[in-house]
């Protein structure tokens, strides 16, 4: 159940990302990855705390079947497994500094939270589960923002130190109208 519920939320970015440019290239599945293992492994440690109940119910979390320990040593590799798909979005992107920044403070966060819970002490679940993962998702939102806009000033300055400006430089493309999406193929210019 933690695994549907990650990648029924996991599945945002691949959706956006298709909605908005018609595709779904590897790190709009990457991010469907990081946001699956980051959610099931904190959907975990919440359900350290009913662990009885879901026995008595009958319900397959991962504590009542394998014991709390072992369930969190679960999310503690989710969590890993979140950091390593972030880290090769960067890759893949070829993302700034400031992502790179991101994901360490993201890491960093991720370990505290599985610091928190201990199978001897639940005592600071919902600090984890709700505190730190808020802080993990906002601090991940200003990074990827932060990350872009280092990787488009990168991009502009080697861009700008290969080769001279074209002729017409800076002034809009015109397409033919259609009704794709705004979109024009290099032989409808004018």
């Amino acid at each position: 159940c933690h695994a549907v519920h990650g990648v029924s939320i996991g599945l945002a970015p691949a959706g956006a990302w298709l909605a908005v440019t018609g595709t779904a290239p590897l790190p709009a599945w990457l991010l469907v990855g990081a946001i699956a293992t980051w959610i099931g492994g904190f959907d975990v440690i919440y359900a350290t705390q009913d662990i009885e109940i879901d026995r008595q119910q009958g319900l397959n979390s991962l504590p009542a079947r394998f014991g709390i320990s072992r369930a969190l040593i679960i999310t503690r590799c989710s969590h890993v497994v979140t950091t390593v798909c972030l880290a090769v979005v960067g890759v893949v992107m070829t993302l700034g500094a400031a992502y790179w920044v991101t994901v360490a403070v993201v890491a960093a966060l991720l370990a505290w939270e599985n610091s928190m819970v201990r199978a001897t002490d639940l005592s600071r679940v919902n600090a984890a589960f709700f505190t730190v993962n808020g802080i993990v998702g906002m601090v991940y939102l200003a990074g990827v923002g932060a990350g872009r806009r280092d990787r488009g000033a990168a991009a502009s300055r080697v861009r700008h130190r290969l080769r001279p400006a074209p002729r017409g430089a800076g002034e809009p493309i015109r397409c033919k109208p259609r009704a794709a999406a705004g979109r024009c193929r290099s032989e409808e210019r004018r």
